[in-house]
Parts: structure tokens; sequence; C-alpha cells
């Protein structure tokens, strides 16, 4: 009787440590499994600040080249404006050299000088005598092209100024 209570306790026991095992082992899956999904979940988690953090840095560099480029641009709208300024000056001292010019041409006398070919001396002459001077100094082959150059351009493109 005392080994019959043995044998059924022992076999008892034996079931119970089975089912025990069992347990252990589904408990231990389990475990893992929720290890697992803890690790992806983590792991999501940190992908997902990661991609925030690229995004922000992402939007921080897109900004950088922005002001980079408009400060880029600046840059060369001073440049322009800048030449432009530097070519209305040029404009301003070209005009102001031009008035100049012009007053000084009107002062002086309105004589002309020709050179004479042939002796390499300048002849003065007023607007009265022209032509009679023109044939009396000029080389004869040059002769007839400034006579009808001059009856052309009444003498305006013809003449050699002489430096003094």
């Amino acid at each position: 009787m005392y080994e019959q209570k043995y044998e059924a306790l022992e076999a008892t026991r034996d079931k119970d440590v089975k089912t025990i095992r069992e347990e252990l082992t589904a408990a231990i899956a389990k475990l893992d499994l929720a290890e697992q999904r803890y690790e992806s979940v983590t792991a999501a988690q940190t992908i997902m600040a990661h991609e925030s953090l690229l995004a922000k840095q992402r939007d921080s560099l897109k900004l950088e080249l922005a002001l980079k480029s408009r400060d880029a641009a600046e840059e060369k709208c001073v440049a322009l404006i800048m030449d432009s300024k530097n070519y209305v000056r040029s404009i301003i001292q070209y005009e102001s050299l031009l008035a100049k010019n012009n007053e000084l041409s009107n002062q002086l006398q309105p004589t002309l000088k020709y050179r004479d070919i042939s002796s390499n001396k300048y002849a003065t002459f007023s607007d009265n005598h022209q032509n009679d001077i023109i044939e009396t100094i000029m080389h004869p082959e040059i002769r007839s092209e400034s006579l009808s150059a001059a009856k052309q351009n009444q003498l305006s493109r013809d003449y050699i100024t002489a430096d003094e």
C-alpha cells in the first residue's frame, strides 16, 4: 500500500514536473518573444528619433544653403551696383571732358592748318580762301582727292590739326 501510494505520488510528481517544465518553456518562449518585441519597439523608436534628427539637420542645412545663396546673390547685387556707379561716374567724367573740349574748341580761332606734303610744312588759311590755298600747297595727286572730298564734306573731315 505504501508502495502504491509512493508510485502514485511519484507519477503525480513526474506529471507535475512535466507540467511545470512545459509551463516554464512556454514562459521562457513568451519572455523571449516579449524581449524581441521590446527590442523591435526600441529599435523602431531609435530609428524614428534618428529620422527626426536627420530631418531637422536636413532642414537646417537647407536653411543654411538658402542663406548662403542669398548672401552670394546680395554680394553679386552689391558688385553690380558698384559697377553701375563706376560706369555712371565714368559717363559723367566723359560728359564733363566733352563739355570742356567743346568749350575749348569754341574758344579757338576757326583757322585750319593743312600739311603741304612736298615741303612737310603747314599752311594756315581762313574759310574764305580754302580752295585757293589748297590748290597751291598740296601735292597734285592728293589735291584732286582732297578737292572732291572738300566739296562733298565742306572740308569738315579733311583737315589735319597741327600740334604746335
